[in-house]
């Protein structure tokens, strides 16, 4: 795997256990676009308010890193991360016995 995968695949593993990975549903209204574009102030404040989380490299217990961002940053990251695990190449088989 590569770095980038590996990568990908622990914000999806960390965002996804921290339950900040939220399945779309069916019964969601439908919304036109002149409604989205008015997004309401309480909504607003909430994509601006910013989230620090810390991550841990994988095998250590020092070296934590701190990394803030906005909670749309973070919404945007996690849905990246998901649609490149989606559509990566599928891997080559191990060496067979």
């Amino acid at each position: 795997m590569t770095k980038t995968a590996v990568a990908a695949l622990a914000a999806v593993l960390l965002l996804s256990a921290s339950g900040a990975v939220v399945a779309a549903t069916d019964s969601a209204p439908a919304t036109t676009p002149a409604q989205q574009a008015q997004v309401s102030p309480a909504k607003a404040a909430a994509e601006d308010k910013v989230i620090c989380r810390s991550d841990t490299p994988t095998g250590s217990r020092l070296g934590a890193k701190k990394t803030c961002m906005k909670k749309s940053d973070w919404d945007k990251q996690a849905a990246a991360a998901r649609e490149m695990m989606l559509h990566r190449p599928p891997q080559a088989a191990g060496p067979s016995s």
